[in-house]
């Protein structure tokens, strides 16, 4: 469902079958600048102009388990952008999750 040009961007720096060096490349292309981590990728991404591309980051937080960026999600939960919120909603949901799971297995 995404457009081609945006599915080359993403896939390769979401899809766990990718390096992380190549994630990183693509990053860097991507954002015009350089980050090294998949952190800061996401929180690139969610801090872009593209409320697309910010419910891209959000899903990929809450499905990567990214609960440092967890509190970026919080200011996005009010956007006027439907799709955003709800991804924001689901990824804190996913991170409740994984969260209440670690401590159950404790």
């Amino acid at each position: 469902i995404l457009k081609p040009q945006i599915r080359r961007l993403l896939v390769p720096l979401l899809d766990t079958e990718v390096s992380q060096t190549d994630r990183v490349q693509s990053a860097n292309r991507l954002v015009g600048t350089k980050v090294e981590t998949r952190e800061e990728v996401v929180a690139a991404l969610l801090h872009s102009q593209d409320p697309w591309l910010k419910s891209c980051a959000a899903y990929a937080i809450g499905t990567l388990g990214l609960n440092c960026l967890g509190e970026d999600l919080d200011s996005h939960l009010t956007d006027p952008d439907p799709v955003l919120r709800e991804a924001v909603r689901q990824a804190k949901l996913r991170l409740a999750a994984r969260a209440t799971a670690v401590v159950d297995h404790h």
